[in-house]
């Protein structure tokens, strides 16, 4: 007798979603019927993570797993916003929203998390309007260290 299998099982990134989030359609693709999931609206707060790399500052956005760099904080933003932007774009022109969710892998959560919250008022991600996604609050944090040290922190010894 075979044993069902459980519906997480295959570890689906989309398995901590309350099943509300979508409704099934169908559609033609070259005369084959695809039934696919559409998302409603998704609420996504951003948090980014500031640390220095080969002298550039880095700015990692944890629910993406994107980065951007520059001399300083607000231009290493600013090149976070443009990957982003075209990661949103890239996901809505060709149906992905799974692309929505890749979050950064625990070391850059952990640099998050032991990381001091910035005082910069100006710094802002400017992220272009996207259907069904919404962006609620931002929280920016500074990391002294490197990232080979927060490895070793999260490494047995």
């Amino acid at each position: 007798m075979k044993t069902p299998r459980s519906p997480l099982s295959h570890c689906s990134r989309f398995a901590f979603l309350p099943t509300d989030f979508f409704t099934s359609g169908e559609t033609q693709i070259g005369g084959i019927g695809l039934t696919f999931m559409k998302a409603t609206t998704f609420r996504i707060p951003l948090r980014v993570v500031f640390y220095k790399e080969q002298g550039s500052w880095i700015a990692h956005c944890l629910e993406f797993d994107l980065c951007g760099d520059g001399k300083a904080h607000k231009n290493a933003l600013i090149s976070l916003s443009k990957a982003i932007n075209a990661q949103l774009k890239f996901s809505q022109k060709n149906g992905n929203r799974k692309n929505l969710f890749s979050p950064a892998p625990s070391e850059s959560q952990a640099m998050f998390f032991s990381g001091k919250t910035t005082a910069d008022g100006g710094m802002e991600l400017k992220i272009e309007a996207v259907d069904d996604v919404v962006f609620e609050g931002q929280e920016y944090r500074e990391y002294p260290g490197t990232r080979d040290r927060v490895r070793s922190t999260l490494m047995p010894a």
